[in-house]
């Protein structure tokens, strides 16, 4: 009898800790949002990283052209005549 006395209140510590981990866990889910900010204004070029990936420090996330650059186009003679972006 003592052996499932333990067994029980060892079954609801464990429960107590499942428990709170998982409340633990549903607040760092919704704690909000992280902003990440870039030192120059521009527009996002590409995106390397998907939703719910895990990064570390310094790993790349997106590919940002910034504002005040300058790009340059250089067409081919041979296919200036059609656009393709219509």
């Amino acid at each position: 009898m003592a052996a499932r006395g333990r067994t029980d209140m060892a079954m609801s510590e464990a429960q107590s800790m499942i428990d709170a981990l998982d409340r633990e866990l549903a607040e760092t889910a919704t704690a909000g949002t992280i902003r990440i900010t870039s030192p120059v204004d521009g527009q996002v070029a590409g995106i390397d990283v998907r939703a719910g990936q895990a990064v570390g420090p310094g790993t790349p996330l997106l590919k940002l052209l910034p504002d005040a650059q300058e790009v340059t186009f250089i067409v081919d003679a041979a296919c200036s005549t059609r656009s393709p972006f219509t």
